[in-house]
């Protein structure tokens, strides 16, 4: 079977051929599950501390915030600081130091998942952690 040429394929469809149902597991007992691989707390205003995550894929992700919101305990991706020309971190409006994201999801439904579930591995095993930080 050829590959299928750029007029065969519908716009936004991958650049791909074939069956892959050998590729992924059927049940969900064999999908590989995210793990927690360290947690460090620090308290810091809203910051309860950082989590070090490795996903199904095996790529790790490291400095994942764990804050108390107004809406309860989350779970964000890592940030960096914006730096000005003459290196001072920059500001925004109210007068808060600046961060970029470096990572995203897709869209919500997934970076709410992501949360959940990362909350989830840091309470079960580091659950005073977070007692009494759902604001």
């Amino acid at each position: 079977m050829s590959a299928p040429s750029a007029r065969e394929r519908r716009p936004g469809e991958p650049l791909a051929w074939g069956s892959r149902t050998d590729v992924r597991p059927t049940r969900t007992a064999e999908r590989p599950c995210m793990r927690l691989l360290a947690f460090r707390e620090i308290r810091k205003g809203t910051l309860i501390g950082y989590a070090r995550i490795r996903l199904p894929i095996g790529m790790t992700i490291v400095d994942v915030a764990i804050i108390a919101g107004k809406n309860g305990i989350f779970a964000a991706l890592p940030t960096k600081a914006q730096f000005d020309r003459d290196g001072r971190q920059h500001r925004d409006a109210n007068g808060k130091s600046a961060y970029a994201k470096i990572l995203e999801w897709r869209d919500r439904v997934l970076g709410r998942r992501f949360s959940e579930v990362v909350v989830s591995l840091v309470r079960a095993v580091h659950p005073a952690a977070l007692d009494g930080d759902a604001r």
